[in-house]
């Protein structure tokens, strides 16, 4: 029997960082994974949230001992851009289904089709679609749909953050939008994109999706298979600690130390630190130093739509490109915008600690123990 505390380290010489990768449409989330671990020649390679084969854009793969990462940055909310087609209803709610409705759209009022997406935004109850990577019952939705067992899968919560849709256009007798959201973990945007549809009274499905934001990540740090393959040998010096960065200037994978920036960082006595290094709690009055979040490479946007590739995302689904974007830097899509009146903190309830050097102990989530409140250890680092 194991006598090894929860949370603390293992012995372990193997790499450990994450990859921020560009998912091409097409391929599913754990085809990627593969493709990467055949580069790298590791088997411990994961993901941080799946992103559908119809759907491209930033998949966060974690390598090593950053797999046990993955869950925490799989809870960040996830920015997306896409395209809202109204007058066809699919079985999957994505291009790639089969016309299970249709109806003619000969007009659709920009006023009406902002006030169906404005009603999304806040805290939301949504049915995962039949074709989903979700389990029910210890199968995946779309096996049972596949094999043609009807499920009705339970509701879940999820929020809405924020929305921006760009005005309609009439194309062939269906209505079509470009439109933007950060959503919390485990939205569906495909079923989004179907509720629009019912609250404007006609079938509607998702056309096309890009995933802007994942794990704090962003579209600007992504980098394409390709290019990953291209150098893969700069890619294995990276995971060895020998080299961060291209000569692009973007990493072309992050360490651990770059990626818990994005949660707050403490630095503690050093009882404490060596207390949490074997996997121990400490306790608030342990703390020396608290840092707050930060973005990996750059001030966090704090909007959605905050940078310009995520801007231009956009604008491909929203036709030509207007000044009306009010960013100042470069012409983008016109679009009207929705938020919730009060949303939640979108930060994790998880702090990072730190050594006095800045290299990371583990991740540690604040809990109420009996008179006082403790740093109990989610997940532990192994030491090089």
């Amino acid at each position: 029997m194991s006598t090894r505390r929860r949370g603390a380290p293992r012995a372990s010489a193997e790499p450990a960082a994450v990859l921020v990768v560009y998912k091409p449409r097409g391929m599913t989330s754990h085809d990627v994974v593969d493709r990467v671990r055949r580069l790298l020649g590791i088997r411990r390679v994961g993901h941080g949230g799946t992103l559908d084969p119809a759907a491209e854009g930033v998949l966060v793969l974690g390598v090593g001992a950053a797999t046990r990462l993955l869950r925490f940055l799989g809870s960040f909310p996830k920015d997306y851009a896409g395209l809202w087609v109204g007058g066809e209803a699919t079985d999957t709610y994505d291009a790639e289904g089969r016309v299970v409705e249709r109806r003619e759209v000969g007009a659709l009022a920009a006023r009406d089709l902002y006030a169906a997406f404005a009603s999304l935004v806040g805290p939301l109850r949504q049915r995962p679609p039949r074709y989903a990577a979700v389990r029910v019952g210890g199968h995946r939705l779309y096996e049972l749909a596949r094999a043609g067992v009807d499920v009705d899968p339970p509701e879940r919560e999820v929020y809405v953050y924020a929305v921006k849709v760009c005005p309609p256009a009439i194309r062939g007798g269906r209505a079509e939008a470009g439109f933007a959201v950060r959503v919390s973990s485990g939205t569906y945007v495909r079923s989004l994109a179907v509720d629009v549809g019912t609250r404007l009274g006609i079938p509607a499905h998702l056309g096309a999706l890009v995933r802007l934001r994942a794990g704090g990540f962003t579209l600007s740090e992504a980098r394409t298979l390709a290019e990953l393959e291209a150098r893969a040998q700069d890619v294995r010096s990276a995971l060895r600690g020998e080299i961060f960065g291209g000569t692009d200037d973007k990493p072309l994978v992050y360490p651990l130390r770059a990626v818990l920036r994005l949660f707050s960082r403490v630095r503690l006595a050093p009882e404490a630190e060596k207390a949490a290094r074997h996997g121990r709690a400490f306790a608030p009055e342990d703390v020396r130093a608290w840092e707050p979040p930060e973005a990996v490479r750059r001030p966090l946007a704090r909007t959605l739509l905050g940078e310009p590739e995520e801007r231009e995302a956009l604008g491909a689904f929203c036709g030509p490109a207007s000044s009306a974007s009010g960013t100042g830097e470069r012409p983008g899509p016109a679009f009207a915008a929705f938020v919730p009146p009060d949303p939640p903190s979108e930060l994790v309830d998880l702090v990072a600690a730190v050594d006095a050097a800045g290299e990371p102990l583990g991740l540690f989530r604040r809990r109420r123990e009996g008179a006082g409140d403790l740093f109990l250890p989610e997940v532990v680092f192994p030491r090089p």
